[in-house]
């Protein structure tokens, strides 16, 4: 018989200085927020920029019905990316990926188009 060790879903707070907070958790609540999001979204591809307004939006609403993905997509641009960044990395930690090397590598090509970019702003 296999047994499987169930840990309780990690769950962070998002502070903000104006003294608003969020609290998102990392369940199966949240992905089948995040799964109805996707669905509902008219598009093949995601940037990191989406996908961190899905994790926001799954995270939030699981503990907020009234949360809405707008509000996610504002959060997410109003976020410094490496803040982003971190939320998105405690996602795929708490589905199992964070040992998949593909997604740590696909972080660190991301993180570096979007310094290139910046850079170029300047």
């Amino acid at each position: 018989m296999k047994t499987i060790q169930v840990m309780p879903a990690e769950e962070i707070k998002i502070q903000f200085m104006d003294g608003k907070e969020y609290t998102a958790s990392f369940n199966m609540l949240a992905v089948a927020h995040m799964q109805q999001a996707m669905m509902s979204e008219d598009t093949d591809s995601v940037s990191v920029l989406e996908f961190g307004a899905l994790v926001l939006y799954g995270t939030i609403r699981a503990n907020d019905d009234t949360f809405t993905l707008d509000e996610a997509k504002a959060l997410a641009l109003a976020m410094r990316p490496t803040d982003l960044n971190g939320i998105i990395q405690t996602y795929t930690e708490s589905m199992g990926a964070a040992d998949n090397s593909a997604v740590k590598e696909a972080q660190k090509k991301v993180i570096a188009q979007m310094l290139l970019k910046m850079s170029r702003l300047k």
